[in-house]
């Protein structure tokens, strides 16, 4: 505690603590957190290492506040905070615990996290030195502060005696919550402590203790110079709208407000107007005024604003046509006299009394309405507007708007609110009793109690807040008020005082427990430990909806609907949970009648929490699953993945090395290799292939020696011949001559007695015929004696010399002597790149007239020091096509023994895609696995989603996806396609073509040379998904399913499931919609459902509350997301001419895109007609006509919360603006609209409902996918589609397009900071270039959207500079 001196009543409270369990009562900012400290510190150096100290606080902020203190003054300890930023609701398993907990001193948090890790077994009661009960006075009934005492504490201290439990420190600055002094016993009991004071050094804490002035603010009571009620128009509007009022203006509001109150029925209008009335009486003719305009004008404006809706509510809407006159009524001017009550004119001059120039202050009031109003007085009023910058602060009310309309006065959130105090934008806050404690709030100058404080409690914590020195804390009271409540709570604090000074007072009982009916009584326990009552039910409860997926404007809280038994008076609840969870498990009722309303929700709970438990939902420690445990459950056997390198080397399967096991004998295969030259066979350059074995097709193979010559290769079926030794011995020389003609060394003492595969020419396998042609082809001329004996003929074969290294080179032309000197050959050499599989890399030896660069690389040579080759030199060429024909070859193999050993459970697969499927990337081949890789990916997910949907039907979405995510991963299919061993027959080895040698029976090399680096484990995930999209190709699903279930057996059953809706899924009489409405969702799909519910559930919003038969979409999105990708991609993966497999992901991202599914959904409509009455003016008859109207798929999506509609307005009217220009983009563009598009900022859930509609099809059709797509075809996704694939839009994001123009260049997009309002200025980038700058968006209204405008202008800004270079 280096820095700090304790001071004297501080130690003395540090001396008690020691002594006793203690709860330490001193005023705000006397430092209880500086005693704790010092207690927790001495607590640390007594008790065992093993042991731990825990602070707890009423809130997270609180928390995090003290968290520092503590670290400040203990800075050597460590000390950990647990609040929910950390997850720490979510680390559902012990050794997450152990390891959060492990070397730790101190740890802060809530009461809520200590509570229910002792509930859930994770933390003993045994492991702890100490608790700190900060704001120890909450510590009562069920709050979780108590619960950890009365469900742990004292249980451990009466089974295992005082040494089992840990020591109690509690603080507070008020030990009780109600006006009793008596409760301060009941607290005591609790925390098993004894409240002190100092005593000893009370008057030096008195020193710092800076108790404010207590004032006392009288107002009159009655306020002559009030405007009368009678005055005021909208009360007299609103008085003529209550039900049963027609008999005129109103003359006695008071006896008309008694009467009403006194009424036993009051239905909303009517409340209004007792609100209404009840601010004209606190704050005045203005205030009144002020609250009915402003809410009327809300709720009219709510009303126009969802005119459209077919979920409009019709109460509301009738209210507000009711309403609507009030805005018509005259105003009160905020100036004019008596416009504002007598209490409210004392309040306003008795702040502009205490301003000064660094003031801050608080006005409590009792009610949330008076808290808006009264703010927005001090805001306007002449008297105070310039001076104070007031803002109104209260709790939120999500879950009272739904049953009081007129709750629509809501001010920014407390936080807003609190960080403008803090920072010096606002100065005076009017609030509720939500700042009265356990915020940290700056010290105020001023504090006022407009209305009474409703305990002794809420009096010292008011009275806390005003802790500046000479700050001022008042009490407003009437000047006829005789009930003289701030002497009586002075008195009781001293009697309180009193009462805990007296430190020989002991314990005692001064009332039983009874076992009330309220005690509801069940429980159950586990073998882990873990203990569920009907207290702790509820918490859980609460705690497993907010693990659910979180969705935008959707209370995931659970809702109690109570009900009360006339004859007995008792209750019972019944529960509500979120519309994401199967309607089987939405509703839980109380098992019985209980006395209170409490009692019942326990029981409710209680009921809710078993039966979630009871469906796997939630473990054995109560809590909601975690991953790993979602992953076991969904499969049983599944072995934990292992952790891959992400590179290897891989022990790949050799087919040479295999058939160098075979000795060529006297039945050999023979296999003949036919080539074209530039479409014309050429059988003079054909060879054969002599092997010990049968080996497989291969595809004709398409060969480029330069611009102007192409080679097409092609492999003969094998047949069996017979030869003899002589035959064999002849082969392996013209193995040796042809395979070695075109190098430039040239072995001459192979052995080749070890060749393993022979190249013959393509003539009889017989000896003489092998005779001859090595007679004829083996050898070389001397080119100088060739002039001589030939004449001007050009040699037969390739040139070389040793003046240029026994480089190959092609004859051009001679150079006849002149002048005595010798006669010359002219030569060119091939190009050292043996590269021909590839269009772009030419071989040319050709002469070519035109060639001028050919012609610059010419050499002459004497002619006398030069040979040819007898072999002709188009032959000697074959040599250089051959090893990329042995390649293919090679992979062929490497295909066929997967084939026959891996793959032998699933007939049907080809060679040719069984091939193309394992070759990687690297190999560069002619083609490789990314494409199937592509096709696969989609059908994989499209089977694990299918599966997960079928075996876990009470799973929530969230659930599905995380067990879906990780099966797909690359992690695990990495694991599962090296558990079956798939890696060794990865093709993955690129050739080196000049370095290739004939395979040998006593090395057995395989073609391509070693790798230089490791390869990516990654590889064997894409070759797996790859085997699914060629089985996909080869067989359809059935045969991809197969596949499927041979890598992921326990995720992936043998066949398919059985998708539809079970038999009793949609029996109830009671229909979901209006029949009009199911026709036409029938014709907006264009597909009638047979099961009603599965359509209404796929367009229900999460937030949607008032059909507890159906669940939200969430699911059915799950399975239609799966559905979209197959659709699509296999619609790609098809399309003529093959696309690349980064063309083809472009598109696909494009077409599935969020944005663009939501304007498919805005756009997507069936057309109505609408009939309306019109009177002729000529023949005053009435005709009858029929309007065009259209009635959007997005109107039918179904949800209750009524901020929905505030964003539902403003993504309309975004639509509206952008649409055309969309549309006319997409019909004609050459570029996808993606700035456009993300410019809608479309909410997810229009999406959602494609998605959600694609998955309710497919359970109704029992599976058909085609029905689907049809679907599809119905909103215009498929046209879109096909536009992009025939008029190759381009389809890539705006920056990806900028990263592909740009290359290896570095480009950054940097925050743009904005000025003035932050609501205001938006999201702005800057697009560089190398740091210099392209382009600069500012005013949008996402990250999204300022990047992709970014990117679109700086593409266009380079199309500009390249196009103005290319010009000069």
């Amino acid at each position: 505690m280096d820095g700090y001196v304790a001071r004297g009543y501080q130690l003395e409270m540090l001396d008690q603590s020691l002594k006793e369990n203690i709860i330490l009562v001193m005023d705000t900012g006397s430092g209880k957190t500086h005693v704790a400290s010092m207690r927790i510190t001495a607590e640390l150096a007594r008790c065992s290492s093993e042991k731990i100290v825990w602070f707890l606080t009423p809130t997270v902020a609180l928390a995090a506040q003290q968290k520092e203190a503590i670290a400040l003054h203990i800075p050597a300890i460590n000390i950990r905070l647990l609040i929910g930023d950390d997850g720490v609701d979510r680390w559902s398993e012990q050794r997450i615990w152990d390891a959060a907990l492990c070397d730790m001193s101190v740890v802060v948090s809530t009461h809520a996290v200590l509570a229910d890790a002792l509930a859930h077994g994770f933390v003993r009661m045994e492991k702890l030195a100490l608790i700190v009960f900060d704001e120890a006075h909450h510590c009562v009934k069920n709050h979780p502060g108590n619960r950890i005492m009365r469900d742990f504490y004292h249980p451990t201290k009466k089974s295992r005696g005082l040494q089992a439990v840990p020591h109690i420190l509690g603080l507070t600055a008020s030990p009780i919550m109600k006006s009793k002094v008596a409760d301060i016993r009941k607290i005591e009991e609790n925390l098993d402590a004894v409240s002190r004071t100092p005593q000893l050094q009370r008057q030096e804490l008195m020193k710092y203790v800076h108790r404010p002035n207590l004032s006392q603010l009288a107002y009159p009571a009655i306020f002559a110079d009030a405007i009368h009620p009678e005055d005021v128009a909208s009360l007299q509007v609103l008085f003529q709208l209550l039900p049963d009022r027609n008999e005129g203006p109103c003359s006695d509001f008071t006896g008309a407000l008694i009467s009403l109150i006194g009424a036993k029925a009051q239905d909303q209008m009517t409340r209004f107007f007792i609100r209404a009335m009840k601010i004209y009486y606190t704050l005045g003719a203005w205030a009144a005024d002020f609250f009915i305009i402003e809410t009327t004008r809300r709720i009219v404006g709510q009303v126009k604003s969802n005119v459209n809706s077919l979920w409009v509510d019709q109460v509301k809407v009738g209210l507000a046509e009711r309403l609507e006159a009030l805005l018509h009524t005259s105003r009160i001017p905020l100036s004019a006299p008596g416009a504002v009550s007598g209490k409210v004119e004392r309040l306003l001059s008795f702040l502009q009394n205490e301003d000064h120039g660094n003031f801050f202050g608080i006005v409590f009031v009792k009610e949330r309405a008076a808290s808006y109003v009264l703010a927005e007085l001090v805001a306007q009023h002449p008297a105070t507007r310039d001076v104070f910058r007031c803002a109104s602060c209260m709790s939120s009310t999500n879950r009272s708007k739904k049953h009081d309309i007129f709750n629509v006065l809501d001010p920014d959130t407390v936080d807003e609110t609190l960080l403008q105090f803090r920072e010096g934008g606002k100065n005076l806050i009017v609030a509720t009793d939500v700042l009265e404690e356990g915020i940290d709030l700056t010290a105020c100058h001023l504090v006022v109690c407009f209305d009474h404080p409703s305990n002794l409690k809420s009096f010292i914590q008011r009275r806390g807040r005003a802790r500046q020195q000479q700050s001022t804390f008042a009490i407003m009271i009437a000047d006829d008020d005789m009930s003289d409540a701030v002497t009586r709570w002075q008195e009781l604090e001293e009697e309180m005082i009193r009462l805990y000074q007296d430190d020989k007072r002991t314990l005692q009982q001064l009332e039983q427990l009874e076992n009330l009916p309220e005690d509801v009584a069940f429980q159950l326990r586990l073998r882990t430990g873990a203990l569920l009552t009907a207290n702790t039910a509820v918490s859980h409860l609460y705690h497993f909806c907010t693990t659910l997926q979180s969705k935008e404007l959707v209370d995931l809280r659970p809702r109690f609907k109570v009900e009360k038994e006339p004859k007995t008076g008792r209750f019972r609840a019944t529960v509500i949970l979120p519309s994401s969870l199967d309607p089987t498990l939405r509703v839980a009722q109380g098992l019985l009648w209980w006395l209170t309303e409490r009692a019942a929700k326990k029981d409710a709970a209680f009921q809710a929490y078993t039966a979630m438990h009871r469906a796997k939902l939630v473990n054995d420690n109560f809590l909601p699953l975690t991953r790993n445990q979602i992953l076991a459950q969904a499969a049983e056997g599944h072995e934990e993945i292992l952790d891959r390198p992400k590179l290897a080397n891989f022990d790949s399967y050799d087919p040479w090395k295999e058939m160098s096991g075979t000795h060529l004998g006297t039945d050999v295969h023979r296999s003949r290799i036919f080539i074209k030259h530039n479409g014309i066979p050429r059988p003079d350059l054909g060879v054969a292939m002599i092997t010990p074995v049968k080996i497989p097709e291969v595809e004709p193979l398409t060969l480029y020696w330069d611009s102007q010559t192409t080679f097409e290769i092609s492999l003969e079926k094998s047949e069996v011949v017979s030869v003899s030794p002589l035959d064999l011995k002849l082969m392996r020389e013209t193995t040796h001559t042809l395979l070695n003609s075109a190098r430039t060394k040239r072995p001459e003492e192979d052995d080749k007695k070890c060749y393993a595969v022979l190249i013959t020419p393509d003539v009889p396998a017989e000896t003489a015929s092998l005779e001859k042609w090595l007679g004829t082809n083996r050898g070389t001329h001397n080119c100088l004696t060739w002039y001589n004996e030939k004449s001007s003929a050009a040699p037969p074969g390739i040139i070389r010399s040793h003046v240029v290294y026994n480089r190959p080179h092609q004859f051009v032309r001679w150079i006849l002597p002149e002048n005595g000197s010798e006669l010359l050959a002219q030569v060119r050499p091939f190009k050292r790149n043996w590269d021909v599989l590839h269009q772009n890399s030419s071989l040319s030896a050709v002469p070519n007239s035109n060639d001028k660069e050919s012609e610059a690389k010419d050499t002459q040579i004497q002619a006398r020091a030069c040979t040819s080759d007898r072999l002709p030199w188009e032959m000697g060429r074959v040599s250089i096509l051959l090893p990329q024909l042995m390649h293919g070859l090679q992979r062929n193999l490497v295909a066929a023994r997967l084939r026959e050993t891996l793959l032998r459970d699933i007939p049907g697969m080809t060679i040719r895609t069984v091939a193309e499927a394992i070759t990687c990337p690297s190999v560069q081949w002619t083609n490789n696995y990314q494409r199937l890789e592509f096709l696969g990916d989609a059908v994989l997910k499209y089977a694990v989603c299918i599966q997960l949907f079928h075996d876990n039907p009470l799973w929530p979405e969230g659930y599905l996806t995380q067990r879906k995510s990780h099966v797909v991963s690359n992690a695990s299919l990495t694991d599962a396609a090296m558990r079956a061993g798939l890696e060794k027959y990865l093709f993955a080895k690129a050739l080196i073509a000049r370095k290739w040698t004939v395979p040998t029976l006593t090395t057995a090399e395989s073609l391509p040379a070693p790798p230089e680096k490791e390869l990516s484990s990654k590889m064997a995930a894409d070759a797996l998904e790859a085997l699914i999209g060629a089985a996909y190709v080869d067989g359809g699903m059935a045969l991809a399913w197969s596949m499927i279930h041979l890598f992921l057996p326990n995720v992936v059953r043998n066949t398919p499931p059985s998708i539809g809706s079970s038999p009793d899924h949609n029996l109830s009489p009671i229909p979901i919609a209006p029949p009009h409405l199911d026709d036409n969702i029938d014709q907006l799909v264009g597909y009638h459902f047979t099961d009603r519910s599965l359509i209404w559930e796929a367009l229900t919003h999460p937030s949607w509350q008032r059909d507890l038969s159906t669940a939200s979409y969430q699911r059915l999105e799950f399975l239609g997301d799966a559905l979209l990708d197959l659709i699509i991609n296999r619609r790609i993966f098809a399309h003529t001419p093959a696309m690349s497999e980064s063309t083809m992901t472009h598109v696909k991202a494009a077409l599935v895109n969020a944005h663009f599914l939501a304007f498919l959904c805005m756009e997507h409509n069936l057309e109505t007609g609408v009939r309306s009455i019109q009177q002729s003016p000529q023949t005053g008859t009435f005709d009858t006509t029929i309007t065009k109207n259209t009635l959007e798929l997005w109107k039918f999506m179904r949800f209750d919360n009524p901020d929905f509609l505030t964003t539902q307005r403003a993504f309309l009217q975004r639509h509206a603006n952008l649409r055309d220009t969309i549309k006319h983009q997409l019909e004609c563009g050459d570029e996808f609209p993606w700035g456009l598009l993300t410019k809608l900022r479309a909410e997810k859930c229009y999406s959602d409902i494609i998605e959600s509609i694609i998955g309710a099809i497919f359970i109704d059709t029992h599976g058909d996918i085609d029905e689907c797509e049809k679907f599809l075809h119905h909103i215009g996704m498929m046209k879109h589609l096909g536009r992009v694939l025939v008029d190759n839009v381009i389809v890539e994001h705006p920056r990806t397009r900028l990263y592909t123009m740009v290359g290896s260049r570095k480009v950054e997009y940097n925050d743009v900071p904005g000025k003035g309002n932050v609501k205001d200025v938006g999201f702005g980038v800057r697009v560089t270039l190398d740091g210099e700058e392209l382009a600069t968006v500012l005013g949008c209204f996402s990250k999204d959207e300022a990047v992709a405008s970014g990117a679109e202008m700086a593409v266009e800004r380079l199309r500009e500079i390249l196009s103005t270079l290319n010009e000069g």
